[in-house]
This record gives structure tokens, sequence and C-alpha cells, in this order.
């Protein structure tokens, strides 16, 4: 009988094949992975004790975000994270989520109630852990396991909301909170386009917006009845008389609409009094978290005309999307909309053609105003 191979058995790999070759990749090792199993990985040793002293030696490792928010962010860092256990990175992101990330009580206590209720079968916690790593990977570039996390964790839990959207009704708080995370992560990939690359038009955020107006549509009465009541858009019809009431707010549909076609005319003007009317809003004092969710709206206000000739840069839609952008500068100080105004007109600027210009002074203005103050 040929000598048996020598086998050294994994003493760090996950506890569900731990006796079998376990290749220790984190958060999920490749055994799991292949058999779509859950993957639980024992803590090291050296960062069971919450308070050792090596921890206290890693306080320099604390950064804190770039300035811009009114209370920067605190990441925590170790390098023992990038090899530690899957149950240690989602601790981690969980305390990201809570601590940092979301301050409202809906957000930082009853949507991980909800994430909690159905076990292993609810998207909710892996598309709340996967926008959780990717916020925490725009603020520390430098940790290569948020990449791998921010991605397994969202892509499990978009293809588990997408197999249950045939029982919407058993689950409408648990698919519109999910769909609420998707719109945010469509922002976090704004950012992250932001840094290299050429400009994208908004469509994929709009389209996330959409989706969640459709699921609130749907859904509307027990939402409504529920604690997730507030994360509901205002979506009111518009007055008749909107763009009769004076404000300084310009009207870039004038010129554009007398040189179009009449079913692109419908398309412009609708958006525009969506615009209008919120702006008319704005300098009657009305609270700025109220005109964030009016504003917010606009997405699923405007027809899918207008979303086709965005997507194929038509130079109206573009000069109205930068209108939105404009406006959205009333109500950015929450922190995944800051900077957003800035970043999204000026890339709509370069798509722009040049004999549309003029028609983009009220959007540049607002920014300009920001560089300014700041």
């Amino acid at each position: 009988m040929p000598p048996r191979r020598s086998y050294k058995k994994s003493t760090t790999g996950c506890k569900t094949c731990k006796l079998r070759r376990c290749d220790e990749v984190h958060p999920i090792c490749g055994n799991c992975t292949k058999r779509g199993i859950s993957c639980n990985f024992e803590p090291k040793a050296t960062i069971s004790t919450p308070y050792s002293e090596s921890a206290h030696q890693q306080s320099p490792g604390i950064v804190k975000e770039q300035p811009g928010k009114p209370s920067s962010p605190i990441v925590l860092q170790a390098s023992t994270w990038a090899h530690g256990s899957a149950q240690t990175l989602e601790m981690r992101l969980i305390h990201h989520c809570t601590v940092t990330a979301f301050s409202t009580i809906v957000w930082s206590t009853e949507i991980f109630q909800l994430a909690f209720q159905s076990g292993p079968l609810n998207p909710l916690l892996d598309i709340l852990l996967g926008v959780s790593a990717h916020h925490l990977q725009l603020l520390d570039p430098t940790d290569a396991s948020l990449i791998s996390a921010a991605s397994t964790y969202f892509d499990r839990g978009l293809r588990t909301c997408n197999e249950m959207m045939s029982q919407i009704d058993e689950n409408s708080c648990l698919l519109f909170t999910s769909s609420v995370l998707i719109a945010l992560q469509a922002v976090l990939l704004r950012h992250e386009f932001a840094c290299g690359g050429s400009y994208v038009v908004p469509v994929a955020w709009f389209r996330a917006l959409r989706g969640v107006h459709s699921i609130a549509s749907a859904s509307r009465p027990r939402i409504k009845d529920s604690m997730f009541r507030a994360l509901l858009l205002d979506s009111p019809e518009l007055p008749v008389d909107i763009l009769e009431q004076d404000s300084t707010f310009p009207e870039p549909w004038g010129d554009m609409a007398r040189i179009a076609c009449l079913g692109d005319e419908e398309a412009y003007e609708s958006a525009v009094k969506h615009l209008h009317w919120i702006y008319v809003l704005s300098q009657r004092g009305e609270e700025t978290h109220l005109l964030r969710r009016k504003l917010l709206a606009f997405p699923s206000r405007v027809s899918p005309l207008f979303m086709s000739l965005l997507e194929t840069n038509d130079p109206r839609a573009l000069i109205i999307t930068a209108h939105f952008f404009g406006l959205i500068r009333l109500v950015d100080e929450i922190w995944w909309l800051q900077g957003m105004a800035k970043r999204e007109i000026f890339g709509l600027l370069t798509s722009v053609p040049e004999d549309w210009m003029w028609a983009m002074e009220w959007p540049i203005q607002q920014v300009q105003c920001l560089d300014i103050l700041t």
C-alpha cells in the first residue's frame, strides 16, 4: 500500500468545513461559497478580548472622515480584521451603521429589528452590511477586505430581494426598506465613479428611486401603519397654477419646448413643474427635511419618455436634471447628499452642447455659491 500523503488539518478554517481542507478566504471561504452554505469562522484569540492591551495600542489607527460632515465619522481599523472572523467583520459593519452612517431611530434601531426577524432568508441584513461596507470603503480605500465584503453581502441581498418580489404583500416593509437601501447604494456608487472615468448620467440612481416609489405605491397602506412611514417620499398632486406662482426659479423649458415635438414638450414640462413647485415651497420657508422628501420623489414623477431622453443625453433633459441637482444644494446637509450637486452639475456640463450652455447658468450659480461660502 502506498504511503499516505501528509495532510495538515486547517486549524483556523471555518467551523462548517474545518474537517476538510479550508482555503480560509474571508469573509466566506471557497468551499462554503461553492456549496452555498453559511460560513462560520471562529474568532481569533488575539481579538477575543475587546479591551485588551493590544486594542489600546491600536488607537492611533482610528481615523476621521474628511471635513464636510458636521460630525465626522470614526472609522475603526485593525490589520487583524483582514484575516479575522466573518462575525468580527459583520460586527464592525453593524457598528458603523448604527454609530456613524445612520443616526435616526428608524435607521439605527428599528430597521435592524426588522433585519433580524426573518432569519437567513431576509435580504435586508445582507443589504445593510453591503451598504455599510461600501461606505466604509469610501472612507478608507486602503482596506481591501471591504471591497469583497461590499459586493458579497450586497449582491446576495439583492438576489434574495428579487426572489421575494412575487410576495410583496407578505413582505411589504422588508422589501420597501431594502429598496431604500438599494437607492442609497446607487448614490454611493456615484461617489465611486467620481474618482475616475468619464461622466455617466444618473439614470441608475433615478431608476432605483423609481423602484422605491413602485414598492411604496403597491403597499402604501401597510407602510403607513408601520414604523417605517417616515421613509415614504411625498408625491402629492401639483397645484394647477404652479407655473403662475411668483419665484425667481428659471424656466429652462420655455425656448426648448417651442422647438421640440409635442410629446417631448410634455415630458419636459411635467418635469420642470415638479422642480418649480419645490422651489416655490423653499421660498415660502418649508422645512428642509420636507423639501428633501419632495425633491427625491422627482425621478418617480417624470415620465418614462423623460428617462429615455436623459439616457440618450438629450440636451433639454440634461439641463432639467442639472436644475434638479441645483435644488439638491438646498437640502444636502445629510452625508450621502454632500458634494452631489457640484459633482453632478459639472458632470452634466461635460455633456451639454455648446449652444445650450446658456441654460446651465442657474445650476452653476448654485454650486459656485457653495464655493464662495466654503
